[in-house]
């Protein structure tokens, strides 16, 4: 396995809370998508109908709110976002935004709940990641 494949595995295994087979299983349905600085990887309100695991780059996580846009965490290597929308079935709660060149690992939604459904500790903890998450950003739109 190169270098680049391992640590693309080690980010699946943080940010999804994967063994490694099971990393290894999720790495081979993977799709790089490489992204550019400023770029927006997801939309506030829009489908979610993918995960993605951040292997390189910094991304910060965006909502808007009375007409301002609120910055709520920024994420790195071994994060994942867009486990929101995907969990609960519900549009996008935030936006994300490439602040330096990166790179994320993409996974639909089927293959999520595919890997997941094989790793029962993964889908508790990813869940209840996904709850603090959703929490951090009702906080954040009640901040005036």
């Amino acid at each position: 396995m190169t270098s680049r494949k391992h640590a693309q595995r080690a980010c699946i295994a943080a940010a999804l809370h994967f063994d490694d087979a099971t990393a290894e299983r999720a790495l081979a349905i993977a799709r790089v998508q490489e992204t550019a600085a400023g770029e927006t990887v997801i939309r506030q309100s829009d489908a979610g109908d993918r995960l993605f695991v951040v292997t390189k780059g910094r991304f910060e996580v965006d909502i808007v709110c009375d007409d301002a846009t609120r910055a709520v965490r920024m994420l790195g290597p071994g994060s994942c976002f867009g486990e929101i929308a995907v969990l609960e079935g519900v549009p996008r709660t935030a936006s994300v935004v490439s602040r330096t060149d990166g790179e994320v690992l993409v996974f639909p939604s089927a293959q999520v709940f595919g890997l997941l459904e094989r790793d029962h500790d993964a889908w508790r903890r990813l869940f209840a990641e996904s709850q603090e998450r959703h929490a951090q950003l009702d906080r954040a739109a009640q901040r005036r």
